[in-house]
């Protein structure tokens, strides 16, 4: 019997197992990687990516999730359409005058950009390969997703409970485990997306509480973290939630329609009676907010609605006015930083993902990649409903994911920092390719 028991613990793994235990190890470092240096964390989540694209190669030497993309021809049409104006774009920048005096560094930041997108598009077809042959793993990925989240989270509470002394200036550009305060409301709102899923889907009384739980601390900690954009793409994901359990065909719906609605009324409780700085929390936010409408409405101020955006209709409008200098091709990977008279407080990405695509693959390329999400969207939204009925919890957590960065994205850059472009990828591998037996691939 013992013999027995020490052949079963040390037998070799299966590749499967191998490449489950790497994808969700990678998920749950992820959440954790952050730091103050932007770049080393984009290095660091790129060699877990480029780890797990080897290792599948080496498995498998196959991409099965490319032979079922080249079946559907518009799509694939559309994804080719994409990574030749990316490409072309990168090119065109060796070929025209560049308004920039570095042109080195130009080069330089083009070619990581390029490199990190090919790297992207290799994730995802390699995770979504590797769920063609071992799906009933998308779950556990999602799982420890959730689990680096909410650590980051409890280093949080930790870090608010001992510090002597809490800077807001010191929290705000440089918070633990992150870059800037804005970069965790990414998280947070990735997690509280898996973690609405996981509650949905669960069907257990036990399960139920613990998942709400967990969906109770995330969205407590996007009050917290005030961001206006991450805490609307949270509540937008519950919304969601809330419509299509309404409409389920299930004897517990209103016991789940309660939940969602009180999750939300306690994780703005909760939040309010933590220490806020001046920067966030849900009340600080919609005051501040409340006093730039009304000054840009006032008979003395009239142009700060730019200042109610923090700066984005300015930054949009003079991106949009540089794209008319390369408006097929944009002015390649990275060009947001290049363009005639960006300025530092921009920041390094234009706080759009559609300006952001415009910018950087011009028109043709931003609009056969568009044409791609929302081809996307349209599936998500008929399939939600179906997904829910299943309890199929990969496919709905990977669904809200994407409806949360996206949303998130439309005010800030969720297509453009390492972190949150890691669990985009995740999404978009998982929720079109992920196998049930009630959905055909």
């Amino acid at each position: 019997m013992q013999a027995a028991f020490f052949k079963h613990a040390f037998q070799r793994p299966s590749r499967e197992q191998v490449l489950a235990t790497l994808l969700s190890t990678s998920a749950f470092a992820v959440a954790l990687c952050g730091s103050k240096n932007e770049i080393a964390t984009g290095i660091f989540v790129g060699l877990l990516e480029w780890l797990f694209i080897l290792t599948f190669y080496i498995s498998y030497r196959r991409y099965d999730a490319y032979r079922l993309l080249r079946q559907h021809r518009l799509i694939y049409g559309l994804f080719c359409c994409w990574f030749l104006c990316v490409v072309a774009g990168y090119l065109r920048l060796f070929l025209v005058r560049l308004p920039v005096e570095d042109t080195g560094f130009y080069h330089l930041a083009a070619s990581v950009r390029l490199l990190q997108t090919v790297l992207h598009v290799f994730f995802v077809l390699s995770v979504a390969s590797f769920l063609l042959h071992a799906g009933q793993y998308a779950g556990r990925v999602l799982y420890a997703l959730l689990a680096g989240i909410l650590v980051l989270l409890g280093v949080y509470l930790y870090q608010w409970a001992c510090a002597p002394v809490l800077d807001a200036e010191v929290w705000f550009m440089g918070p633990p485990l992150a870059f800037h305060i804005r970069l965790v409301g990414y998280l947070a709102a990735t997690g509280s997306a898996v973690a609405l899923a996981a509650m949905l889907t669960s069907g257990r009384g036990l399960k139920t509480t613990v998942f709400f739980l967990f969906l109770l601390s995330l969205l407590a900690l996007l009050f917290w973290l005030g961001g206006r954009a991450s805490l609307l793409a949270g509540l937008a994901v519950m919304a969601v939630g809330l419509f299509i359990v309404c409409f389920a065909a299930s004897a517990k719906r209103w016991q789940y329609a309660a939940l969602l609605l009180v999750s939300v009324l306690l994780a703005y409780y909760l939040a309010q009676h933590f220490f806020i700085f001046p920067w966030n929390g849900f009340s600080q936010t919609f005051h501040k907010d409340m006093a730039d409408l009304s000054a840009s409405i006032s008979p003395v101020e009239t142009v700060n609605l730019n200042r109610l955006t923090t700066g984005r209709l300015q930054i949009w409008r003079e991106t949009l006015q540089a794209l008319t200098e390369s408006l097929w091709l944009g002015w390649g990977p990275n060009g947001y930083l290049f363009i005639p008279g960006h300025r530092i407080g921009f920041g390094i990405h234009p706080h759009n993902f559609v300006v952001q695509f415009l910018i950087e693959w011009g028109v043709l390329g931003a609009v056969s990649v568009l044409a791609l999400l929302l081809m996307l969207v349209v599936r998500l939204f008929r399939q939600l409903p179906q997904l829910l009925a299943a309890k199929n919890f990969p496919a709905l957590g990977a669904a809200f994911i994407l409806l949360a960065l996206s949303i998130n994205g439309l005010a800030d850059g969720t297509f453009y920092h390492a972190q949150s472009l890691f669990y985009l990828s995740l999404a978009f591998a998982i929720f079109p390719f992920f196998k049930h037996r009630s959905f055909p691939t």
